[in-house]
């Protein structure tokens, strides 16, 4: 190698070097700077060209034998996708709201129902009890002969219901071969969120994906989680049919001494208002002392730098415990004192309904889905105040008894899960 051809290899590796630096320096700010948020999915896609990251193929076999399918003759099914949750996988937003609905249902009111987990071949998922040993198809949304499975299920499907629509695992090729085949479908809608809000997005694929799913709802039925999602639906000229029922029960608390924590959930997410939060807190800090705000989610440390840079405190009444599991999440509930819900818009809001359980105290942001089933005047606040957060925050921790929502005052939904199946 002579010294130019030298010269141009290490000026290459130096460009790319500093681009991938560039691209993740300006993934970061996207972070912390929520206006630059539309950018997100471009810089996600540029920094997987500059790392020219490759995905790992799905190498085994399809274990489906199309033949036998071709030959059955199976009348009346109902499909019910299930791609959200898994025994394995732990419930987990919209995997934890399915799982209670489930639960609900009585196995034998299932009738002939068939399962579809769209996933993958060598997936490890089990399925939760509750399903009841009934017949699961894991799909594989690349795999042809998958494809081909569906569209033979589904000769003998009367219907089908959607319960993620719009998770990743499932491709918009796939929504459009059901809804074609199945015309009696069903789809539950959590909340249209990323429709207008594109900093949910981590790459262009994701965004592209999401937009073709949601240009199908005008060929199904659609269902809500929430009367402001029913509503967020109607404004988009489609049509809901009704709310779906979730029912709250009442959870034993166990005997652990409460250790003066404050639960907020979220992420920098702009839309979960963690940074207002934040800075409420600080404002009132000092007169709390042996308090802490504990942020659940994920935090990066470009994030944990700037919340703490914008307390006077500092991390003496601040932590991150990052990603929780379902046991040390309900151990971490039991030790609260309090729960701040501060986002500016939400589908419904599963961490409130685990405190309403609980009976634990709670303060929140005055939104039309958190109105729903928040009894409690005295827990709203306006989300975009600073001051009136803090003035909430201060006088829940000074009288937490006032701010507990009693649980027989909670109603949410209009129909039973099992009138949907």
């Amino acid at each position: 190698m002579n010294l130019k051809t030298a010269l141009i290899s290490m000026g290459k590796k130096l460009l790319k070097a500093n681009l991938r630096c560039i691209l993740k320096i300006s993934t970061r700010a996207i972070e912390v700077l929520p206006s630059l948020g539309i950018l997100r999915p471009v810089l996600s896609s540029s920094i997987n060209l500059v790392f020219k990251k490759k995905e790992q193929l799905n190498t085994l076999p399809c274990p489906y034998d199309l033949h036998k399918y071709q030959s059955s003759h199976q009348s009346n099914l109902k499909i019910i996708e299930v791609t959200s949750f898994s025994e394995t996988e732990g419930a987990r937003g919209i995997g934890n709201y399915l799982t209670r609905l489930f639960s609900d249902v009585n196995s034998t009111s299932l009738g002939e129902v068939v399962f579809i987990s769209f996933t993958n071949h060598h997936t490890t998922s089990i399925p939760p009890k509750f399903l009841d040993q009934k017949p699961i198809y894991y799909i594989d949304s690349n795999c042809a002969n998958c494809l081909k499975l569906i569209q033979l299920l589904s000769k003998s499907t009367k219907k089908i219901i959607f319960t993620s629509y719009f998770h990743d695992n499932i491709t918009p090729k796939c929504c459009s071969v059901l809804l074609d085949s199945i015309p009696d479908s069903a789809v539950i809608v959590y909340d249209l969120i990323p429709k207008f809000d594109l900093l949910n997005f981590s790459s262009v694929s994701r965004m592209r994906s999401y937009f073709a799913k949601y240009h199908l709802l005008s060929r199904s039925q659609i269902y809500t989680i929430s009367v402001s999602t029913k509503w967020e639906v109607e404004t988009q000229n489609l049509k809901a049919i009704a709310v779906i029922k979730y029912k709250l029960v009442k959870l034993e608390t166990s005997a652990v001494q409460k250790d003066k924590t404050i639960l907020l959930f979220g992420s920098m997410n702009p839309r979960k208002n963690i940074l207002r939060t934040v800075i409420a807190w600080d404002l009132i800090q000092k007169d709390f002392p042996n308090h802490k705000l504990t942020l659940i989610g994920h935090y990066s440390k470009t994030a944990k730098f700037l919340i703490l840079s914008l307390t006077r405190s500092g991390n003496n009444s601040i932590s991150f415990p990052g990603e929780l599991s379902n046991v040390e999440l309900n151990e971490l509930f039991q030790k609260s004192i309090l729960l701040v819900a501060p986002s500016t818009f939400e589908g419904l809001g599963l961490p409130l309904i685990r405190a309403i359980e609980l009976g634990i105290p709670l303060i929140c942001s005055d939104i039309h889905s958190f109105r729903e089933f928040v009894s409690n005047e005295k827990s709203f606040f306006n989300p975009f105040s600073i001051s009136e957060i803090s003035r909430t925050l201060r006088s829940a921790l000074l009288s937490p008894d006032k701010y507990i929502t009693e649980i027989e005052l909670v109603k949410i939904g209009a129909i039973n899960f099992s009138e949907l199946i």
